[in-house]
């Protein structure tokens, strides 16, 4: 097989990106692209939006990581009316995402069902660590990550 500089998909590969949020610009669904003759490795949204990541292999660990520094953006800049449409969430709506890689979990109305859900995810697995933000005009403000609320627990026991 002759080796090209042209990027290909990644889509009929094993290891797809799961847990993508959607394009922080159009909220479109991001693709993996890979150049191997560069070792460069893409998520790219066809509004052209991507994140780049470089290394000789693309298992586990950096997928890990580049699906991470694609999942960011959407809780560190503004939200446009796009993704706010298209993840049908509303002012002062509750967003919990996966502590480990930003992806997006679930959507609530309210702080106590948030904050419910966190803990049980919590208890079930230590490891399921939650980070949550509330949708304030079209930015994501921080309330608090899921071992807050293990340590009001353990403090309010004691």
């Amino acid at each position: 097989m002759q080796e090209t500089n042209q990027p290909h998909l990644e889509r009929d590969q094993t290891n797809n990106l799961e847990n993508l949020n959607p394009c922080p610009r159009c909220a479109g669904r991001g693709e993996l692209v890979s150049n191997l003759n560069k070792n460069e490795h893409s998520i790219v949204c066809p509004c052209g939006y991507k994140v780049t990541f470089y290394t000789s292999t693309l298992d586990k660990w950096p997928l890990f990581f580049l699906e991470s520094l694609w999942n960011m953006p959407l809780v560190e800049t503004e939200i446009s009316q796009k993704v706010i449409d298209a993840l049908v969430i509303a002012d002062q709506d509750f967003l919990v995402f996966d502590l480990r890689n930003y992806s997006l979990i679930k959507v609530f109305h309210t702080l106590l069902d948030a904050t419910k859900f966190m803990e049980n995810r919590f208890d079930e697995d230590m490891e399921q660590r939650t980070i949550l933000f509330q949708l304030q005009g079209n930015e994501l403000e921080f309330v608090m990550i899921s071992d807050e609320l293990y340590n009001f627990k353990t403090n309010r026991k004691n």
